[in-house]
């Protein structure tokens, strides 16, 4: 065995040692925490997942009002058929009235409130009502569909 192997492997059980310290460490002190035997009691959670869903979950439980808004914070579950279905319905109404740099829709009647959109361009300026939209960090403007239309300015 070389020199290299012989040294990487023993830096490689430095941190397994290390890695199982810190799990045994986790599994003491999550077992004195109130709400451990929830966790451990989940079906599959045992001992190494019950510690990591009491941290994703965190003390304050109010921020998730069912499980599937904890869901969706945590990325583990897609929207509802109807929000998804809202989405698209949205996209293609925006898509469909396009008339130069305007764009105006009528929402069905039993479309849901409060619906976006995103939209990306490569440069201008949205606006909705005179007001301006906010560009976000991943490069899109939320269009609200509520507001039925839509100008861009180059």
């Amino acid at each position: 065995m070389s020199i290299a192997v012989e040294s990487l492997l023993s830096q490689l059980r430095t941190v397994v040692e290390a890695i199982e310290r810190f799990d045994a460490q986790i599994a003491a002190r999550a077992k004195k925490l109130p709400d451990f035997a929830l966790f451990e009691s989940l079906p599959g959670a045992g001992a190494a997942l019950a510690p990591r869903l009491l941290v994703a979950f965190g003390e304050r439980r109010e921020r998730f009002p069912n499980a599937a808004a904890f869901q969706k914070y945590v990325g583990v579950a897609p929207d509802t058929v109807a929000n998804v279905g809202a989405y698209w319905v949205g996209q293609k109404l925006v898509e469909g009235g396009a008339s130069g740099n305007s764009w105006a829709w009528k929402l069905p009647a039993h479309f849901p409130a409060g619906r976006f959109v995103r939209v990306k361009v490569d440069g201008g300026t949205f606006s909705q009502g005179g007001r301006a939209l906010s560009w976000d960090g991943h490069g899109y403007y939320e269009v609200s569909l509520d507001t039925g239309a839509l100008d861009w300015a180059m």
